[in-house]
């Protein structure tokens, strides 16, 4: 997602803040870039290999292109192998295509009912494909240093908690936006460069570096909005950000739209007869809404509000619902969550003179800007 909306901004609420890991020159990251098909092409201008789980290989020599496909076990070009797991590995510079997205490293495929996709490749080489989908190439360059920081922070964070699973981290909101190598840009890289090695820890451990991009005030204490008590995320002030198109914002959503949201997202409801705020965070954004509908009341937080409607229809909950009817206008501020660094902010302090050191130490305070040689 560009700049408007940090997607550690929808990270997954309820975080527990597990052991991370530091960096290390074998610092391998495994992303699913694919879930749930049935087939794929994988292509290369130089050749590859296609290798079973355990290296060996499955296809005597070299191909440049491969169709895979699901069935009792893996099928590659129409025949099947005894294997439900494959390693694609390039033999030259050329990255592995699939479609039209390229991808540095090795791609693993995984036969669990349909297909699951994952590329392995080096933390930098999958931030200079994050950067680009996360924050504006056009912004100072000290800015572009302190997202290279957080985003390499939040991966390793992640790494560190998902030891026994099949990856590491999504290609999507879900974690941080990852487009490949073909939206990699010389600005970013230089970034990724320029930070290589640091990332942001505490006791040791990295960070769970959550940001957004508008905090139109205050930013969020993460123990009042996910229970998350960590000292680094509290909240500051953050006067910077009046240059954001989301500083200010007014939306008018169609009374079906959020009513079928909802039920999407699992809420049994009827028809609904209210929504209003019935809680708000120090910051002034919406903790909780209170739904009356035909079949009684229900109470939920409005970040499930908000994802049930849409993170992009919703900018964020700093909200007021100004009018109920056959569609719902809402005014309000911000976008994101609201938690840790805010963006827009970051790239005005940026723009002051300030490095991105000081800028990290500003929106996190407490942690320690760790260089850790491979």
């Amino acid at each position: 997602m560009k700049p408007q909306a940090g997607t550690a901004g929808l990270l997954l609420l309820g975080f527990l803040l597990l052991p991370g890991v530091p960096a290390s020159a074998e610092e391998i990251l495994r992303v699913a870039v694919l879930q749930g098909v049935s087939s794929l092409v994988v292509s290369s201008g130089n050749a590859f290999r296609v290798l079973d789980a355990r290296g060996k290989p499955l296809i005597e020599g070299s191909v440049s292109r491969a169709l895979v496909k699901e069935g009792p076990s893996l099928l590659v070009n129409g025949r099947s192998y005894a294997s439900r797991e494959i390693v694609i590995r390039p033999l030259g510079t050329s990255p592995l295509l699939i479609g039209k997205t390229a991808y540095r490293g090795r791609l693993r495929i995984k036969q669990r009912g349909r297909l699951l996709v994952i590329n392995e490749l080096d933390v930098d080489e999958y931030l200079k494909g994050v950067l680009p989908m996360e924050i504006s190439v056009k912004w100072h360059p000290e800015v572009l240093k302190v997202q290279a920081v957080i985003s390499r922070t939040y991966a390793l964070y992640q790494k560190g908690r998902s030891r026994g699973k099949d990856y590491d981290l999504t290609d999507s909101v879900q974690d941080q936006v990852y487009g490949g190598g073909a939206v990699e840009d010389p600005r970013t890289d230089a970034a990724v460069s320029a930070t290589r090695f640091e990332i942001l820890s505490y006791a040791g451990e990295p960070i769970f570096a959550a940001f957004h991009s508008t905090s139109a005030g205050p930013t969020e204490d993460a123990q009042e909005r996910w229970s998350i008590n960590v000292p680094y995320l509290k909240g500051v002030s953050c006067p910077r950000d009046q240059e954001s198109p989301y500083y200010r914002w007014e939306r008018r959503i169609d009374f079906n739209a959020v009513e079928q949201g909802l039920l999407r997202s699992g809420f049994s409801i009827g028809s609904m007869a209210t929504l209003q705020p019935l809680s708000y965070s120090k910051a002034g954004r919406v903790l909780l809404v209170r739904i009356i509908h035909s079949q009684g009341e229900l109470i939920l937080p409005a970040d499930e509000l908000r994802k049930a409607i849409g993170s992009t229809v919703l900018p964020s909950t700093a909200f007021d619902l100004v009018e109920f009817g056959k569609a719902l206008l809402f005014r309000g501020k911000g976008y994101g969550h609201g938690v840790g660094l805010c963006q827009w902010g970051a790239k005005v302090l940026a723009e002051r003179g300030l490095g991105y050191r000081a800028i990290l130490q500003y929106y996190y305070p407490g942690v320690t800007l760790e260089s850790s040689p491979r």
